[in-house]
């Protein structure tokens, strides 16, 4: 028994319309991406490749929070099967056609078998899902329109799916599938008294309410605030293999070329990254981020959710500004209908609004000037985040741009750079105190070997203020001896 969808021909007219408007709205997420910084995230690409196994397929860091963990799991994983079967319903039973072919259709009766499996695993999922956001609303966790949408256009994808097989096994009840399929089954023996004829014509109205479904929930996402569904996999592949916190190099003494900008940190959208505009557009807004963020859990300003949900929004505003500025480009090369060409000064204000929200600053629009000082540099919120947004160094390069342009820092940092331009160090220990941390340890001195920073040899043992040596040092040399002197 195949699949066939009355009047299949007509599907190019919505698929048209479905892939234009999809592209409307990508093309301006890319050209945003494009005006980022240069950043070379393309090498060791089997290990690239490991991640995408590791954190999209296994969804590792999602299942670290075993509830919301499997319940996002559960819809992730069924879709991967589903596109199997709403493929099949796409191509007009063009899959179930060369499934059917080999080992006498095991192939495809096994398709079966674990899709009509998780579409009731993902029917329980979504349920889950609403009651988690309508009624346990946990705090990390907002109440929006959009994510209503996303779970009312998932429901009606596996719900017109089981309803449409559902159908067919009503009108071809000897099809070998019946038996395996958990659901569709045991509901076609329900629904076995409205006929074949009835079934045959109902299933064909269920058809195309899966096909629109399917081209509604992916034309919508690129306008939607769940573009993470198509945009995690690419952050997680172009994620930072360097040791975390690792700051990106800048030449202090670089010449500006003609026409160019030099902009120490960040202090726009086109200071960042691509990758990092790519976390803008790649949040969950699940607020794992913040469950252990130092400042978020003491009541502070700052949260890298919001963060992220700020730089969003601002990356939002300026693909309006250059996609206003692309249509006056083709206005004024007579690629609009009509060919009605802009004026030179209507296409020079375009580009200058473009540029303008491409330099607005980050500061007080993404984020709050407060919050910039308040973040620890811990990294707990990359830890956690289940797509690997990269925050801190986002929040590093804003705060370089403040202090390095604008001398726009706490006040109690004065004495630390100070001290720092004088000492090397931020307690302002004079260098001849630089192997003071070792007194009466007896270590020797070398001309290479492991780089004591200046926290562990100047920073005294309780904070400043306190006279007693670094400990730190002094406990890495004493568990160095012990490791020495065991008998392995």
């Amino acid at each position: 028994m195949q699949v066939e969808v009355p009047f299949y021909p007509l599907i190019v007219l919505p698929a048209a319309g479905a892939i234009g408007l999809f592209w409307l709205r990508a093309r301006r997420h890319l050209a945003v991406l494009r005006a980022g910084r240069p950043i070379d995230r393309f090498d060791q690409p089997l290990q690239r490749i490991w991640g995408i196994v590791v954190y999209v397929i296994a969804q590792r860091r999602l299942l670290n929070d075993i509830g919301p963990g499997l319940m996002h799991a559960a819809i992730f994983w069924g879709f991967l099967i589903l596109l199997v079967t709403t493929g099949n319903y796409m191509t007009n039973g063009l899959i179930e056609t060369i499934l059917r072919w080999p080992l006498g259709g095991i192939a495809w009766i096994l398709v079966v078998a674990v899709a009509n499996l998780f579409i009731g695993l993902i029917l329980v999922a979504l349920a889950y899902a609403a009651w988690r956001r309508i009624v346990a609303r946990p705090t990390r966790l907002a109440l929006s329109r959009d994510a209503f949408i996303i779970l009312a256009l998932i429901l009606g994808v596996v719900v017109t799916e089981l309803a449409g097989d559902t159908l067919r096994f009503v009108a071809h009840p000897d099809d070998p599938a019946r038996r395996v399929a958990l659901l569709a089954g045991p509901l076609s023996l329900i629904a076995a008294p409205i006929g074949v004829a009835a079934a045959a014509g109902a299933f064909g109205i269920f058809a195309w309410l899966h096909i629109g479904f399917v081209m509604g929930f992916g034309t919508y996402l690129p306008y939607s605030k769940h573009l993470h569904i198509l945009t995690s996999e690419p952050n997680v592949y172009f994620r930072a293999l360097e040791p975390r916190g690792a700051l990106r190099k800048m030449d202090l003494e670089a010449e500006p070329a003609p026409g160019e900008e030099i902009v120490f940190g960040a202090r726009g959208l086109k200071d960042l990254t691509w990758r990092h505009l790519l976390d803008g557009l790649s949040c969950t807004e699940c607020g794992r981020c913040m469950e252990f963020c130092p400042a978020s859990m003491t009541g502070k300003t700052l949260s890298p959710k919001h963060f992220m949900e700020g730089l969003r929004d601002q990356i939002v505003a300026a693909e309006t500004a250059l996609a206003a500025a692309a249509g006056a480009q083709r206005a004024a090369r007579g690629g609009v209908a009509g060919g009605v060409e802009a004026s030179d000064s209507a296409l020079a204000a375009a580009r200058q609004r473009a540029t303008e929200a491409l330099s607005l600053p980050l500061v007080d629009q993404a984020i709050p000037e407060e919050a910039v000082w308040q973040c620890t540099t811990c990294g707990w919120c990359v830890e956690g985040c289940p797509v690997l947004i990269e925050h801190v160094d986002s929040i590093v390069e804003i705060r370089r741009n403040l202090v390095l342009e604008e001398s726009r820092f706490p006040k109690e940092l004065n004495v630390a750079f100070r001290n720092m331009e004088t000492a090397g160090n931020p307690w302002g220990q004079p260098r001849s105190a630089r192997l003071d941390w070792a007194k009466g340890m007896d270590v020797p001195v070398l001309g290479g070997g492991r780089l004591r920073g200046c926290v562990r040899r100047s920073e005294p043992q309780g904070g400043a203020g306190h006279g007693r040596p670094p400990q730190t040092g002094r406990g890495a040399v004493r568990g160095a001896r012990r490791a020495r002197d065991l008998q392995w």
